[in-house]
């Protein structure tokens, strides 16, 4: 290996499987990655911290996982897909050691209000987040529903929709569902003791409702992927998520549709979403590590003002194939760039 002409090394981190599996994780996604990164002449395989002495790489011409014993990899992309795994205290240890050795790229999950924090205080960022507070009693909670009318109680250490509540105040009245159904009107008292069963062991955020443009009297947002590619972040594509007129959520697996992005296409404004992504994801890696790539789930309301929802650090797999093969390619750049980095460091 040269500094001139680095042989990147690109270590996927996957979980560990309880289901007597190989590992836990994206594995056609991985595959995907892996087949790019080897036709540039690069070594991609899957690992967990299990065993970091052993990893997988798919064979195509057998159609099956092979357990080979692995190098050092000069990045690590961490696609562990759960908390719990994370936060263990054999998964910080292992990783101490990874990052003597390679680049970690998007170190860990995201906490909802930990990100609002940080993108709050950039004045370039801050008239895109909606107004938010972390859920701590009764009194922070009605005032803040007695100043929006209606509120989206966010679990701050969950995903894809997960636990999340709509709180919506009329007059008297008030108003909870989640993604599955409402409840009847409810009075103040009834209200927050249903609010504290739900949240009494999680830590929760408050939004306020933005009053979302609709396609055919259905809410939607719009799914942006931003990947690195050394010197900025750049849209690696949108996927717009329509919810079934009745879901608080858009999310897929929670009955929410994909539609093509054309539908809006007259609302996107390309230069002013590229230069907010840019500067997230700049954001984000001053204060939490350096990311390959992160989506954040963008909303529009009336008068086509841009809303940014949520950030995440690990995106799912995009079921538009266009995007996820920009992904992939734009993933090897940023690889490469990272392992020369490394590389250069090895020889000095």
């Amino acid at each position: 290996m040269t500094a001139e002409q680095p042989f990147p090394i690109i270590g996927i981190l996957a979980g560990v499987s309880k289901k007597n599996k190989l590992f836990h994780g994206e594995a056609v996604s991985f595959k995907n990655l892996q087949k790019q990164i080897q036709l540039k002449g690069g070594l991609c395989f899957v690992f967990t911290m299990e065993n970091m002495m052993n990893g997988f790489i798919y064979s195509f011409a057998k159609g099956q996982w092979a357990k080979v014993t692995v190098p050092i990899p000069h990045v690590v992309y961490n696609r562990v897909p759960t908390r719990d795994e994370e936060e263990s205290e054999q998964f910080k240890e292992k990783l101490q050691i990874l990052k003597k050795h390679s680049t970690i790229v998007n170190p860990s999950f995201f906490n909802k209000w930990t990100t609002h924090q940080i993108l709050s205080l950039n004045p370039k960022i801050h008239p895109y987040l909606p107004n938010a507070a972390p859920l701590t009693d009764s009194e922070c909670f009605f005032s803040m529903l007695d100043q929006f009318g209606s509120l989206y109680l966010k679990p701050v250490n969950e995903s894809k929709g997960k636990g999340i509540l709509k709180v919506t105040q009329k007059n008297n009245d008030y108003f909870i569902e989640n993604k599955r159904q409402r409840s009847s009107s409810l009075t103040k008292e009834a209200l927050w003791k249903k609010i504290e069963s739900v949240t009494y062991n999680s830590s929760y955020m408050m939004q306020e409702t933005i009053s979302s443009d609709l396609i055919d009297s259905k809410k939607y947002d719009v799914r942006i992927l931003a990947v690195n590619n050394g010197n900025k972040f750049s849209i690696a594509g949108m996927g717009l998520r329509v919810s079934n007129g009745h879901s608080i959520v858009t999310h897929v697996p929670n009955g929410g549709t994909i539609a093509s992005i054309k539908k809006i296409e007259k609302k996107i404004r390309q230069i002013e979403l590229q230069n907010l992504m840019n500067e997230v994801g700049n954001t984000l890696i001053e204060n939490l590590g350096t990311l390959a790539e992160f989506s954040i789930d963008l909303g529009i309301d009336c008068d086509c003002s841009y809303f940014i929802y949520e950030v995440n650090s690990k995106p799912m797999v995009f079921d538009e194939g266009d995007i996820q093969a920009k992904r992939y390619k734009d993933l090897y750049n940023f690889f490469y760039k990272e392992a020369q980095k490394q590389t250069n460091l090895f020889n000095k």
